[in-house]
């Protein structure tokens, strides 16, 4: 299965604080009054921060900044935690462990000394996740811990239905799988009883991955269709994908091919109907294995086909904003220093009219001081341009190189398929495609940018692989795959 684990950076600290009635536009108003020194202003600015954290999270970074400088500025200190924490959500979601675990800690610091137990467990939170998505589970599970134990102190059923689920996720990833079902099951009790659906939700799914991988295949399936009826209720349409493709990748896994070719051509057009480009990407890869099983070798090719096109649509797209994104950099820095070279010249003549009362040779003096002052401070600008643009150059030619790099990477053939055949469990072909990028060397992080999925999916992927090797970390596949003959 995709390996849906559903993580939370807490969100909804704010809910309280500002009135339903207030939309984007009216908190847009709001955070844009930079006259303002009031509450308002800077919840608005870190409300907005929180609304944008995934959909554009360098934007995100903007409010969020921002609010920390005005709750700073009018020492709203309380607030200050709550900005330290979205900033460094932000930067979580950006990939910038080293800047979140900055500003989480910072969170927490200012928490502890005004003894505000609400930002103490979300600073732990974002701790504990940051963490996991750096793989050092056994780092994240005293935060995790501390969350549970605070929520249960302060009866907060939302953080502490949350608490269990990452507190599975972590049993998961450690290889316990009994304890990991356990505390799914207690984080969706807790999220039934307050009736938080997206919770229910994400809790089943995390614990149908977990059923597959115990070869529990029934209750995994019932789990994914409930969550996949509480996904459409709530216009999931991410989650409502990732659980049809799930349900085709189970019944694939059960022999019972019909219902997983009816799921996974299910999933492939709600995925084109709401331009889920990845997910669409991931289907077709799958349904091609569906239907070469089948003996339907041209479906199969032409399902085959489809995704290398879209793969390589969405890593071009990927790239090509890169491009632009340093295209626009370098644009800016351009007009930056054309605007200081003419400012440093508006100066020189400001100067040279102010000396001309003066005496004769004063004036000559003065001239050439200034002259030699301004012929140094073009010469540096212009080799600090050259040399910028030096760096900008390779950078783009980096990239380029990595796009050829990828194309030319897809079309090639490894002994890793003769490997698979000698196998006692064959390895499938997205497992093959995770092993050779294991095998480069390449993180987690890495190999989800690379197969466009999500470190989750990569994770779940290893797990198997670990699993058919009868392995239980990366150093054990190398000396496996050393050993194997041939």
């Amino acid at each position: 299965m995709c390996g849906y684990r559903g993580l939370l950076v807490l969100l909804f600290v704010l809910r309280s604080w500002v009135s339903s009635g207030q939309n984007i536009d009216s908190l847009l108003f709001i955070a844009n009054d930079t006259s303002s020194n009031s509450i308002s202003h800077v919840l608005a600015l870190i409300e907005l921060s929180n609304s944008l954290h995934e959909s554009d999270p360098n934007q995100a970074l903007l409010w969020s900044k921002k609010a920390i400088e005005a709750a700073t500025k009018f020492r709203f200190d309380s607030l200050l935690t709550h900005a330290h924490i979205k900033t460094g959500t932000s930067y979580s979601y950006l990939g910038d462990f080293e800047q979140a675990f900055t500003h989480n800690y910072k969170a927490l610091e200012i928490a502890v000394q005004f003894r505000d137990t609400i930002a103490i467990i979300d600073a732990n939170n974002n701790i504990g996740i940051d963490f996991y998505y750096r793989d050092e589970y056994d780092e994240a599970l005293p935060y995790f811990e501390k969350v549970k134990q605070l929520s249960l102190l302060i009866k907060d059923s939302l953080r502490l239905g949350h608490a269990y689920n990452n507190i599975g996720l972590i049993n998961g990833m450690n290889g316990n799988v009994e304890a990991e079902l356990i505390q799914y099951e207690l984080a969706r009790k807790v999220f039934d009883q307050i009736d938080d659906q997206e919770g229910v939700g994400n809790t089943i799914m995390n614990m149908a991955t977990a059923q597959v991988a115990m070869g529990q295949y029934t209750m995994a399936i019932s789990n994914t269709e409930r969550a996949l009826n509480i996904f459409l209720a709530l216009n999931n349409n991410q989650a409502v994908c990732q659980a049809l493709t799930n349900l085709s990748e189970a019944y694939f896994a059960t022999g019972n091919k019909d219902e997983a070719l009816k799921y996974g051509q299910r999933a492939l057009r709600f995925s084109r109907n709401n331009n889920l480009k990845i997910e669409e990407a991931y289907i077709l890869n799958h349904l091609h294995t569906v239907y070469a099983s089948l003996g339907r070798y041209q479906l199969a090719y032409r399902a085959l086909n489809d995704y290398r096109i879209l793969n390589e649509e969405i890593f071009d797209d990927e790239k090509n904003r890169q491009v632009n994104e340093l295209k626009t950099k370098y644009e800016t820095e351009s007009k930056e220093k054309e605007i200081e070279l003419l400012t440093a010249q508006n100066e020189l003549t400001r100067t040279r009219l102010e000396v001309k009362e003066k005496e004769q040779n004063a004036l000559i003096i003065i001239l050439v001081l200034g002259a030699v002052a301004a012929t140094i401070t073009i010469i540096l600008l212009l080799q600090r341009y050259k040399y910028k643009k030096h760096l900008l150059d390779e950078e783009i030619n980096n990239l380029r190189m990595q796009i050829g790099s990828f194309v030319e990477s897809s079309q090639l053939k490894i002994d890793i398929v003769d490997f698979n055949e000698n196998l006692p469990t064959p390895l499938t072909d997205r497992e093959q495609e995770i092993l050779k990028l294991a095998l480069t060397n390449k993180n987690n992080q890495e190999i989800a940018n690379l197969e466009f999925v999500s470190v989750n999916t990569v994770k779940y992927h290893l797990r198997n692989i670990y699993n058919k090797l009868g392995v239980s970390n990366r150093k054990e596949i190398f000396e496996y795959v050393s050993k194997a003959p041939g």
